[in-house]
């Protein structure tokens, strides 16, 4: 990796992102246990795992998430019926957010937070 290279993702690393978890894929066809692994940039880690079931909905599988991340102490809102915006933890910014399962995942993005003008 050259020089510019490293620079510019080692900047990324300190520049404050959200994490836009989109559940809208979910169909509620039969039922997946769902691991979560959330780590934040002063290295806070949270794990949990979901299980959502048959006739279950997007709206469903997004309150599932955000309810063990909220009851935790991370920070975040939700945007219309599937969206989870996560912002941080009680202290710091999101690293990364991992889903693993055996089928669907959600989608993930991240979205880079321009601080505001002081």
């Amino acid at each position: 990796m050259n020089a510019l290279a490293f620079a510019f993702a080692s900047a990324l690393l300190v520049v404050p992102s959200e994490r836009h978890i989109d559940c809208s894929g979910w169909g509620g066809n039969g039922t997946i246990q769902l691991d979560v692994r959330v780590t934040a940039m002063d290295g806070t880690i949270h794990k949990t795992s979901i299980e959502l079931f048959p006739g279950s909905d997007d709206e469903t599988a997004r309150d599932s998430i955000w309810l063990g991340l909220r009851n935790k102490g991370w920070r975040g809102r939700e945007v219309g019926k599937a969206i989870l915006v996560l912002e941080g933890s009680k202290t710091s910014h999101i690293r990364s957010v991992e889903f693993t399962s055996k089928g669907w995942k959600p989608d993930v993005r991240v979205v880079f937070v321009v601080p505001d003008k002081k």
